[in-house]
């Protein structure tokens, strides 16, 4: 945000540019013509939102280091939201004055949502695990996985699975 204060944030040629562009559009195309207008608005502004936030990402990353910090921030969210979601399932909310509530939905409301992102960083905490040399940050990644691995077993939803075993089918093939 910086960068677009100061108006160092340029559009550069990205060959990204183009399918994020012809996503909003057909997403607008969609939403003009959709017969529920409010669910469409807020479905049409997540996506938008989702697509400026990539967006600012290719273009104002440079280095190495912006996509590691943003690889750490991903997984320590993912490991926070984890926890979150092995404490509901256990019922540690109910020292909270929470109603009991087996259903891991973390701090998105839905456990399809919890588990379908956390199925994405499971593999990308697995080849962060075998790329790094820093023993404790391997403990930590392998915490992580596991609190994700409890989340999207309990959570029981088949998006997940599918996302995690093809994801990991990929990470073997890498």
């Amino acid at each position: 945000t910086q960068a677009a204060l100061r108006g160092a944030l340029v559009w550069r040629r990205n060959y990204l540019n183009l399918p994020i562009g012809m996503i909003l559009f057909w997403a607008l195309f969609s939403f003009i013509f959709s017969t529920s207008f409010f669910v469409s608005l807020q479905d049409y502004f997540v996506l938008f939102f989702v697509a400026l936030l990539f967006w600012l990402v290719i273009n104002s990353f440079d280095h190495k280091r912006h996509f590691t910090y943003l690889g750490g921030l991903a997984l320590t969210i993912g490991g926070l939201m984890s926890v979150i979601g092995v404490a509901q399932h256990f019922n540690f909310t109910e020292i909270y004055g929470l109603e009991r509530n087996l259903d891991t939905f973390s701090t998105l409301g839905n456990k399809n949502y919890v588990a379908e992102l956390l199925a994405m960083l499971l593999t990308f905490a697995l080849a962060m695990i075998t790329v790094t040399e820093c023993m404790w940050r391997k403990l930590l990644l392998w915490l992580a996985v596991e609190s994700m691995m409890i989340v999207v077993l309990v959570s029981q939803t088949r998006g997940s699975w599918l996302g995690l075993a093809l994801g990991l089918v990929v990470l073997a093939l890498y």
